[in-house]
């Protein structure tokens, strides 16, 4: 059986999330995820028109740890890893600019298969 897989941080006090994986899944199964949570910084924010997104980029050694951890399972993610949290769609990067610099708090993850 096959199907889908994505795994998560959330941006604790936020809807948000920083996705660690998303990809076909051949392994669709029960594994670990971390409660662990940890401090990341919002380092920029960027307007992604390819996916008419605005986002976040989150400068998080634990993202990059735990996005690791789902790469050596074999779940991986579809571009490049830049941790990042999709604040909403369309162009918004002006009303997040003061967000820059800003320490948040990553934790809860979880994964699921569909």
């Amino acid at each position: 059986m096959s199907g889908k897989i994505t795994a998560a941080l959330e941006v604790l006090g936020t809807e948000w999330h920083v996705t660690l994986c998303f990809c076909d899944a051949e392994k669709l199964g029960k594994f670990r995820t971390s409660s662990k949570e940890k401090a990341g910084i919002v380092v920029g924010v960027e307007y992604w028109e390819r996916v008419d997104l605005t986002v976040l980029i989150i400068r998080s050694s634990f993202a990059n740890e735990r996005h690791g951890y789902y790469k050596s399972l074999g779940y991986t993610y579809a571009y490049d890893f830049i941790p990042h949290a999709t604040v909403g769609k369309g162009d918004l990067v002006n009303q997040y600019l003061s967000y820059i610099g800003r320490k948040i708090v990553l934790g809860n993850e979880y994964a699921r298969t569909f």
